[in-house]
């Protein structure tokens, strides 16, 4: 597949040297959660952030804001398929999807997660998953069978994909994760108070 950069991407053989951040954040940007049915615009990239913020808050740790911040990088790549849509599939979609998740945080750098990580980031997940159903979808999760509950401090913005991919990018800037060029323009960012979602 062609990326945004211009890179050809081929899905079942991923090179590391092709993962980019900036082509990860301009689709997450782009992809409506929930498959578009939800109220407004809502971004993966966006509830990447919220996912990183919220296990910051809980834990004080770096490590788990980037794999709360990278937990949907593959997306990018394969789209968000919906739960419904991977258990239909029975589970032909993880291999795809875990190979491509290895070779992002191969090429970050970023150690794959343990098993205990992986379950905290997925609870954490899963509590930003009922707070969007709450303020976003029409039965506002309430059918749905997770045990997580809706955490009203956390404030879903909606941006626009633009501003959603920058603010990804300035989260991934603020982990380490990428380097910015003082020689290039500033982001949209400045327009925004980053401190709004993601803590200090």
């Amino acid at each position: 597949m062609e990326l945004s950069s211009g890179a050809i991407f081929n899905l079942l053989k991923p090179n590391s040297t092709l993962i980019s951040l900036p082509d990860i954040a301009t689709s997450l940007g782009k992809i409506c959660r929930w498959n578009g049915h939800c109220r407004g615009f809502y971004s993966v990239a966006e509830h990447s952030v919220l996912v990183a913020w919220y296990l910051r808050r809980k834990f004080s740790s770096g490590r788990f804001a980037i794999l709360g911040l990278l937990h949907d990088a593959a997306e990018a790549y394969i789209g968000d398929i919906t739960s419904p849509v991977k258990e239909a599939l029975q589970g032909n979609v993880a291999p795809v999807e875990g190979h491509i998740m290895c070779t992002i945080h191969a090429a970050l750098g970023v150690q794959p997660e343990t098993k205990i990580e992986a379950k905290i980031v997925k609870d954490a997940d899963n509590v930003l998953l009922m707070t969007e159903a709450y303020h976003l979808l029409p039965n506002k999760g309430k059918w749905f069978d997770i045990d997580a509950e809706v955490d009203l401090s956390i404030k879903l913005r909606c941006f626009p994909w633009e501003i959603a991919g920058e603010l990804f990018l300035h989260a991934c800037e603020r982990l380490k994760l990428l380097k910015v060029d003082p020689g290039k323009p500033r982001w949209m960012r400045e327009r925004y108070s980053f401190k709004e979602v993601f803590d200090e």
